[in-house]
């Protein structure tokens, strides 16, 4: 049988194709898009005592979460926004949500910027989040939602609650 230049053609394309299938796998273990899911956060707003006369009413400024490998922020939607106008107290059972419309990496870092109107001071928080503890605990639970939840309490104290 003889070897035609059509032959040397379809496995020249087979070679190719395969380059480009592994080139593909590459790409997406580089960028973790195995590790992508649908979350949301929610930020509240509490006290560490629950007296009446302390209610913790803050006005969020700024809220952003950042994820670094993948460059991406996600902040708050004008929809939170307008319907609690930024407050938020302890007392009212409301909470600030974000929506995140599709599959992302979640969040490795965050910056809140709020007033606190019961102390009358501003508080900023820069921290990076454990990303890896949150990714260890929801990668057995691919199908249910994780949740970031923000606490934050007087005195500029915040507490990190993660569930599903």
């Amino acid at each position: 049988m003889k070897i035609t230049k059509l032959d040397y053609i379809n496995i020249l394309f087979a070679v190719i194709l395969g380059l480009l299938i592994a080139v593909s796998i590459i790409a997406r273990f580089q960028h973790k898009e195995f590790d992508k899911v649908f979350w949301n956060a929610e930020i509240y707003s509490s006290t560490e005592n629950n007296l009446p006369k302390t209610q913790n009413i803050i006005k969020l400024l700024d809220v952003i979460f950042y994820n670094n490998l993948e460059k991406y922020q996600v902040s708050l939607d004008s929809d939170s926004e307008r319907e609690t106008d930024g407050l938020i107290n302890a007392t009212s059972e409301k909470h600030i949500p974000f929506k995140i419309w599709k599959e992302q990496l979640l969040p490795d870092s965050l910056n809140l910027k709020y007033f606190s109107v019961d102390e009358r001071k501003f508080y900023l928080l820069r921290t990076v989040l454990p990303y890896e503890k949150i990714k260890k605990l929801f990668n057995n639970q691919k199908e249910k939602k994780p949740v970031i939840s923000l606490e934050i309490l007087p005195k500029g104290k915040t507490i990190l609650k993660i569930s599903t």
